[in-house]
């Protein structure tokens, strides 16, 4: 009986826990060196681009991380989508980096391309600031 209620306290406990919002570059590195598996959200109405950007939050995965000499860290992602807005029921593939810097700022380069021959078809530069407009969680 006691050890089923701890196994069931325990599950509670697992299925209970969240993502950590992670404030700092440090604690950002410091994830990234422990192999943790990162998530950043980015809310485009709050950052900056020479595009209007529109009222959308993505979210997404890293594929890769770099540190840079302790203070610029590059992650970046790929994949493959049918449902961009802009090339609707168009194979697009979808090629993005982030650069995040020890300052708090964040620059993010967000390539579209032709998923049969990969030519460019469309860029975006964003620039938001963790905490703001750009947040990492673990």
């Amino acid at each position: 009986m006691i050890k089923q209620l701890l196994l069931m306290i325990l599950a509670s406990l697992s299925f209970s826990a969240k993502a950590v919002e992670l404030m700092q570059f440090a604690e950002v590195a410091l994830a990234i060196k422990q192999g943790k598996s990162l998530t950043f959200v980015m809310n485009f109405k709050e950052c900056e681009a020479h595009t209007p950007l529109g009222d959308s939050i993505s979210s997404i995965k890293p594929d890769a991380f770099m540190i840079s000499s302790n203070d610029k860290l590059t992650a970046s992602y790929q994949h493959l989508t049918l449902n961009d807005p802009m090339y609707s029921d168009q194979p697009i593939m979808s090629y993005g980096k982030y650069d995040v810097y020890a300052d708090g700022h964040v620059t993010v380069k967000i390539t579209l391309m032709n998923a049969k021959d990969f030519t460019k078809l469309h860029e975006l530069q964003v620039r938001c600031n963790l905490g703001q407009g750009f947040t990492i969680f673990d």
